[in-house]
């Protein structure tokens, strides 16, 4: 099949293909001929891979991660994730592996915080980029004083602490894929 850039990219978006393939098509000015073909489709993924694929989604869709910050830290395009959590394509292997060990990398982060009262963790844990406080902490009078320590207006005690852990701990069970 003949090249052209918007057949290319229509490939490579229906297959989520690498983006390298965009490169190697134009070199040979050729497309194989086997994506013409209706009924062809690309290698199965694994179950396991499909369910940490939709685990991934919902827990975007779920909103306590913040999907640009994830991109950013993960180094996969906001786009990309955009579009496999509309359902448009399903995000590589690789670039699932990299949103996943950045999730991983919060829940340490949250779990080590409970594990004995430190301020310095609690307030670090406040201000995580990648979490959606405003998600997790549903009671308007904590809410507010952990609104107050995010902008460096006070230092959270342990009562504070005590009353934000149950959540958290909820939070980070969520973050299992």
């Amino acid at each position: 099949m003949k090249f052209t850039e918007e057949k290319a990219n229509q490939i490579i978006k229906k297959y989520c293909l690498s983006e390298k393939t965009f490169r190697v098509w134009k070199t040979r000015k050729s497309i194989p001929d086997k994506y013409s073909d209706e009924n062809f489709k690309i290698r199965k993924t694994s179950k396991a891979a499909d369910i940490k694929h939709n685990r991934l989604m919902e827990l975007l869709e779920s909103g306590t991660i913040n999907q640009k910050i994830l991109a950013e830290i993960a180094q996969v395009a906001n786009y990309k994730i955009t579009d496999a959590k509309n359902g448009n394509i399903r995000l590589s292997d690789d670039d699932m592996q990299k949103c996943i060990n950045e999730i991983k990398r919060a829940k340490i982060e949250v779990v080590k915080t409970f594990v004995k009262y430190s301020p310095l963790l609690l307030k670090r844990l406040f201000n995580h980029p990648l979490i959606v406080y405003t998600k997790i902490i549903k009671d308007r009078t904590i809410f507010e004083k952990v609104s107050y320590i995010r902008r460096g207006l006070g230092e959270p005690d342990e009562l504070l602490w005590n009353q934000v852990k149950d959540k958290y701990i909820i939070f980070a069970m969520t973050l299992n894929i």
